[in-house]
């Protein structure tokens, strides 16, 4: 999900549906996706990428199919000043819209013109490429991927389990005729982020550390956190831009140097999913974890729960997905693997968000409209067989 200045919402998914709304003049007006093998002799309709824009109020500005005739699946989708819309995942098709193909990789990074009518490229990344896992755009329009370079399931050794051990090069593309240029390579890669303001300052989570550039890519250092965990989040506080959190599978850990050192928060909080800063107060820090939502009002030293604690049950998965500020209300939500939910008070209570949603929604991602911040875009599904966990708010 990506967002302009305008107050535009840009959606990006994949489905089996052949009825959706498409509009005029769109790329694909038709659903594209045959038939795929599920095992030996079962076949399942595959799915095909639809693209859209909404308009400030949530209506339809245009709505696109985008893939093939074979599986078509979208990681991700981020939007520039001028509304280009960017958008990347994996094809198996032979008739995808490619402009610059890379023989024997079905990975793609594309880019769609601002009315979602005509594909302006579409490249292919090289072939050691297996996975975009994160896309970003800085403020000068370069557009920045981490890719999993490589990947082996057969371990000497190992038998009845499965081990995965990926690599990764984050890339940078800074023109509209201009290759990919590996910026830096080797490395477990799980998000990318520029520095608010100043595109020259990159980020990039890996697997127990966090690597910086301060030269736009060009140069990185890394920056050990002390545990062997994956960086999924990391939160920047506009007022203090050397001030950063990140969100890790141990815990938190922050920095006041800009990502130059690391130490870890005063408890562990275990699995966290997110964290976000206060916008209004920089020393006030929220963070998404499996037992709830967590506030800190010395810039994550010290933790309490909030007002939102999930309680799992031995069955069940449920756990905070993501957290974004309204900085206008002032109103936080918290999107979780049970629904969506708000507060108005710092975390002090919750409501549950229930209008236009079932409660058994899974919300993995949220922006509000920056034009109006009353309108909130949520995305997501349902949670399926994790069933329901006591949630009190």
């Amino acid at each position: 999900m990506g967002s302009d200045a305008q107050g535009n919402v840009y959606v990006a998914g994949y489905t089996t549906s052949p009825d959706l709304p498409v509009t005029d003049g769109a790329l694909k007006r038709t659903y594209a996706g045959g038939l795929c093998p599920i095992f030996i002799g079962h076949l399942r309709p595959c799915n095909d990428v639809f693209v859209a824009k909404l308009g400030p109020s949530g209506q339809i500005a245009w709505l696109t199919y985008l893939g093939g005739d074979r599986e078509d699946i979208v990681h991700g989708i981020a939007v520039d000043a001028f509304g280009g819309v960017y958008v990347h995942g994996f094809t198996s098709s032979r008739d995808f819209p490619w402009t610059n193909p890379v023989p024997n990789t079905p990975y793609y990074v594309l880019k769609l013109s601002p009315d979602g009518s005509r594909v302006l490229w579409t490249y292919g990344l090289p072939d050691n490429i297996d996975r975009v896992a994160a896309a970003a755009l800085d403020a000068r329009g370069n557009l920045w991927i981490a890719a999993n370079a490589s990947a082996s399931t057969n371990f000497p050794g190992l038998t009845g389990f499965r081990r995965q051990v990926e690599w990764a090069t984050v890339y940078r593309k800074t023109s509209e005729t201009g290759a990919w240029k590996p910026v830096f390579r080797n490395v477990t890669a799980y998000s990318v982020s520029a520095r608010p303001g100043n595109p020259q300052v990159v980020y990039a989570g890996g697997q127990g550390v966090v690597y910086r550039s301060t030269d736009g890519g060009e140069s990185f250092t890394a920056s050990q956190l002390g545990a062997d965990a994956g960086v999924f989040s990391l939160a920047t506080q506009s007022g203090f831009p050397e001030r950063l959190i990140a969100a890790t599978g141990q815990g938190l850990y922050r920095s006041s140097n800009g990502g130059v050192t690391w130490t870890k928060s005063g408890q562990d909080l275990g699995f966290v999913s997110k964290v976000v800063f206060d916008p209004r107060n920089p020393d006030t820090v929220y963070a998404g974890n499996r037992q709830g939502v967590f506030k800190s009002t010395d810039a994550g030293g010290s933790w309490q729960p909030t007002g939102l604690v999930v309680t799992p049950t031995p069955f069940d998965q449920t756990y905070v997905e993501t957290l974004v500020w309204d900085s206008n209300a002032p109103l936080l939500y918290a999107g979780t693997s049970n629904g969506l939910f708000r507060t108005a008070n710092g975390g002090a209570t919750w409501q549950r968000v229930v209008v236009g949603m079932d409660t058994r929604d899974r919300v993995v991602s949220l922006a509000i409209d920056p034009a109006n911040s009353n309108v909130l875009f949520a995305g997501g599904g349902q949670s399926g067989e994790s069933g329901k966990a006591p949630i009190r708010g």
